[in-house]
């Protein structure tokens, strides 16, 4: 009977440490999940005066003299920064009321901003805004 009692407690003894061990793990994962949810991604974002809209990127200089890729749509900015709009660029492509590229007007969209090197990159420079 004391060596059935001793086994018993032995497997109840590794129930009980298997099951700490699986919340200590939902513990630790639950944690990491909010701790990523919880970090914020820095982005830029769109700013606007009486002269019209520009984007201002997260270390606050905006896109000057040339196209940039904003969340999936193409859009063509002046040389003092601001979005054009309704209007041909000086490249001779379409932008819509919203600024963003249009063909036959249908808004051209990509899945991914691209990753272009300085020489690839249409934009000539980059400025702070006042």
């Amino acid at each position: 009977m004391v060596v059935l009692h001793s086994v018993l407690n032995n497997i109840l003894q590794r129930k009980r440490e298997k099951s700490m061990k699986k919340t200590v793990k939902s513990i630790l994962i639950s944690g990491v999940m909010i701790v990523m949810a919880a970090t914020s991604v820095f982005a830029g974002q769109w700013q606007s005066n009486a002269h019209g809209w520009w984007y201002q990127n997260d270390d606050d200089s905006y896109p000057v003299n040339g196209w940039k890729w904003i969340d999936g749509r193409c859009y063509y900015f002046d040389s003092q920064g601001h979005c054009l709009i309704n209007e041909v660029t000086p490249d001779g492509y379409t932008v819509d009321g919203t600024g963003a590229w249009a063909v036959n007007g249908v808004v051209q969209y990509q899945a991914q901003e691209p990753v272009a090197s300085a020489e690839e990159n249409p934009l000539v420079g980059t400025y702070t805004h006042h």
